[in-house]
C-alpha cells in the first residue's frame, strides 16, 4: 500500500470521477485508476462501483476510506509546509518514449514540470525505441526512454563508447507476452512453444523483441513480422487478427486502463525464459543545462516510485 493511493480514494469521494481527481494531483486518470486497481488486488476485494457517470464506493471501500481519512490526517500532520519559490527557469526540453510510457511516466513529469515551473515546456513525443536513440544521438531530441530489449545493444554500446550518448539504466519491468482476451491461447498454460507458431507477431514501430527474435531463431520460425506505429492500431490489429505481442507488465497495466478493449498476459510455462525489459534514459553528455537537469531529476523521482510498484506487483 502506497500513501498516494489513499490519497487518490479520498479525491475520488471528494470530486466523484477520475478526470478532476486527476487534474487534483497533476496526473492522467490511467495513474489513478491503476493505482486504485493495484489497491483492490492487493485487498482482494473491489473499493469503487465504475460507471459512466462516475465512481461510488462499495461497502468494503467505505471502511478503507474511512481508515484513509485517518491515516492522511496523521501524515499531514507530520508534513511541514515548506516555503513557496519562485522559479527562474525557461524554455523547453524535448523528450520521447514508447506511447505506454509516455502515459505511465512523461505526462506526471509534465504536470510535475508545470506545477513546479510554469514557465517551462516538456514536448513529448511517442516513438519506437530505436528512433528515439537516433534523434537524440542526431540532437533532435533532448532525452529518450527506451527499452534495451527493443535495441541492438552493441550499436547503443558503440555511441556511448564514443562519447555521442549517455545511457543510464533506470528500472527494470517484466515482459509479457500478450494477447486479446478472447485469443484461443489465453486462460490456460501453454505447454508446447509450436502451439505458438500459427499467430502473426505485432509490435510498435520499429520495436522488434531481440527476445523475440531469438525465439524465432530457436525454434526456426519464418514469419511476417507487423510493424505499426500506431498504438491504437496496433491493438486493433492484435484483436482482429489474433495476433501475439510483447509488451512490458506496465503496458499491459496501462493500456487496459486506456482503453475499452482488454488484452491479458499468456501462461508460458514451456519457455523458461528470463524475460525482462531494461528501462535506460539516454541524452547527449553535453546537454546539462538546468531545464534538462531538471527533467532528468523529476523523471527519477518517478521512476523510482513506478519501479516499486513494479516490484510490489511482480
Amino acid at each position: 500500500m502506497r500513501l498516494n493511493q489513499f490519497e487518490y480514494l479520498l479525491a475520488l469521494q471528494r470530486h466523484g470521477n477520475f478526470s478532476c481527481a486527476a487534474e487534483e494531483f497533476y496526473v492522467t486518470q490511467p495513474s489513478i485508476s491503476v493505482a486504485i486497481r493495484e489497491l483492490e488486488e492487493e485487498l482482494g476485494y473491489a473499493l469503487l462501483l465504475r460507471s459512466k457517470k462516475g465512481v461510488s464506493f462499495t461497502a468494503e471501500g467505505l471502511i478503507v476510506l474511512e481508515k484513509a481519512e485517518r491515516i492522511m490526517r496523521e501524515v499531514n500532520r507530520l508534513r511541514r509546509p515548506k516555503p513557496a519559490e519562485k522559479s527562474t527557469l525557461t524554455g523547453s526540453v524535448s523528450i520521447s518514449s514508447t506511447p505506454h510510457f509516455c502515459n505511465a511516466l512523461l505526462t506526471d513529469v509534465l504536470y510535475a514540470l508545470e506545477r513546479l515551473h510554469p514557465a517551462m515546456t516538456l514536448d513529448i513525443q511517442a516513438r519506437d525505441s530505436m528512433s528515439i536513440i537516433e534523434l537524440v544521438r542526431g540532437g533532435e531530441l533532448d532525452l529518450g526512454l527506451i527499452q534495451l530489449c527493443d535495441v541492438e545493444e552493441d550499436r547503443l554500446a558503440e555511441y556511448t563508447a564514443a562519447g555521442s550518448l549517455t545511457c543510464v539504466p533506470l528500472f527494470t519491468e517484466p515482459l509479457l507476452m500478450a494477447v486479446a482476451e478472447h485469443h484461443p491461447l489465453a486462460g490456460r498454460p501453454i505447454r508446447d512453444p509450436m502451439e505458438l507458431e500459427p499467430y502473426p507477431y505485432a509490435t510498435f514501430g520499429r520495436s522488434i523483441n531481440r527476445q523475440v527474435l531469438k525465439l524465432f531463431q530457436t525454434y526456426g520460425w519464418e514469419r511476417k513480422i507487423y510493424c505499426i506505429g500506431d498504438v491504437l492500431a496496433l491493438r486493433r490489429f492484435i484483436f482482429r487478427q489474433k495476433a501475439i505481442s510483447m509488451v512490458p507488465a506496465s503496458g499491459l497495466l496501462y493500456g487496459n486502463a486506456s482503453c475499452a478493449d482488454t488484452m491479458v498476459a499468456l501462461n508460458v510455462p514451456c519457455l523458461d525464459w528470463d524475460w525482462k525489459c531494461r528501462i535506460c534514459l539516454i541524452g547527449q553528455p553535453d546537454g546539462e543545462r538546468p531545464q534538462r537537469k531538471e527533467v532528468v531529476r523529476l523523471l527519477k523521482e518517478r521512476c523510482q516510485e513506478f519501479a516499486e510498484t513494479c516490484t510490489e506487483d511482480t
